[in-house]
Order: C-alpha cells, then structure tokens, then sequence
C-alpha cells in the first residue's frame, strides 16, 4: 500500500538552499528542472505550486522566449539560404549543384533548432510527472516558447513586407545592377547578371517564409502536445495507485 505524501514538502524543499532561486538560464536548465521537479513528485505526490516563486515563473517564461526568439532567429536565417542553394543560385559544400546528402543536411540545418528542441521539449515533457509544480514549470516554459516562436514569426513577416515590396522592388534591383555595371566595367554583361541573380533571389523569400510559419506552427504542436501525454499518463498512474491502495 502507498501513502500520499501530499503534505511533506521538506524533502523537497530541503534539496535547495533556503536563499536559492530557480532560475533557469537556458532552454537545458529549465528542462532539467523540469525533470527535477517531476522526479520528486513522482515520489511525493504533489507540491504546491506555490514553491515555484514569481521570479521562477518569469525565469521560465523569460527563458522561453528568449531561447525560441534566438533560435527561431538562426532558422530563419538558415531557410532562404537552403532554398538558394536548391535553386543552384548560391554554393554550398564547395558545389553549385548540391547532391541528395548536401540538401539533407542544409535541410538538418535549417531546421534543427526548431524541430529538434521542439522534439526534446516533447520528451521531457511526456516522460514528466505532471504533478502540481511540474505542470506549472511546464505551462510557464511552454507559454515563453510559444511567444518566442509568434515573435518568430511576426519580425520574419514584418522583413518579408519590407523587402519585398520596399527594398527589393522591380525598379531599385535594377537601379542597383546598372550602379554595379558602372563600378565593374571590365565584367562583362555584370549589371544583367547582378538583375537576374537577385530576381531570383528574391523568389525564395515567400516559400522561405512559409516554411518557417509551418516549423514554427509545428515547434508549438508538438511541444503543446508532450504536456497533454504528461497530464494524461500522470492521471492513469495516479488512478492506478489509488486502486492498489
């Protein structure tokens, strides 16, 4: 038979310094504390929320949007880059024709930051004890993400408005193809290849920004889903130990 220890927050608070802040520093910190959090109520059955202070849940959040702004940042830097690269109008890996494996990888690239902590926040999240203080670190790290990836989203939207129909006009590309003509007048036909080049340039930004939508859409999906198989697995456990009571 076992005993609910709802009561006994000792053993947990005992773990830290009195004077000690949970404050997570980046995306690896915070899971871990997750993780923490979970491994003790999966023993003591809940803790109070209340543990978690208001700098731990403004850290938590903090550290989301932070970590999903930066990151979300890099990918979308990484996305127009491998769509030029598929349109051979960039290099990549020394080749201007890139094979399967080179675009696998300009692929792994783009999205690893996206994908690939959205992934690991999954884990830990569906492998977690959702108990009372767990489930709140969860939310607050979840929410941070997520308004890290819609800032994402909005400054890569914001961008794409500006170049494509402020910079990036029809009539500036070719103002500056005719000004680097003037400067490199030894290469021949420079000012039609400098037009044609960044035309085509300017065509990936649209998909570029799309893909980066889907990535970011999926990056909450995901994540939001690993905190309902949390709550879901920790609701059979708990039920379960209270018919072997």
């Amino acid at each position: 038979m076992m005993k609910n220890n709802t009561g006994n927050d000792n053993t947990f608070l005992a773990t830290r310094n009195d004077t000690e802040q949970i404050k997570p520093k980046n995306l690896f910190m915070a899971l871990a504390e997750i993780e923490h959090f979970s491994l003790v109520e999966r023993k003591t059955y809940n803790q109070s929320k209340e543990f978690l202070t208001s700098i731990g849940r403004i850290s938590f959040t903090g550290t989301g949007v932070r970590e999903a702004l930066v990151k979300g940042m890099i990918s979308a830097t990484m996305i127009p880059i491998m769509f030029m690269a598929q349109r051979h109008l960039i290099m990549f890996a020394g080749s201007s024709d890139p094979t399967t494996i080179d675009m696998l990888l300009m692929l792994l690239m783009s999205t690893i930051y996206t994908l690939g902590n959205g992934i690991l926040m999954y884990v830990v999240f569906s492998e977690s004890f959702a108990g009372t203080l767990t489930l709140e670190a969860m939310r607050k790290l979840w929410v941070g993400t997520s308004m890290g990836k819609f800032l994402t989203v909005f400054i890569n939207f914001c961008f794409l408005y500006w170049l494509l129909l402020w910079a990036l006009t029809e009539t500036n590309i070719y103002n500056f193809a005719e000004h680097i003509g003037h400067i490199f007048k030894g290469w021949p036909h420079a000012d039609y290849i400098i037009f044609t080049w960044i035309s085509k340039a300017r065509e990936v930004f649209v998909p570029a920004f799309l893909f980066t939508l889907i990535m970011n859409t999926l990056f909450i999906g995901i994540t939001w889903l690993g905190m309902k198989m949390s709550v879901i697995k920790t609701k059979k456990l708990m039920a379960f130990r209270k018919g072997g009571e």
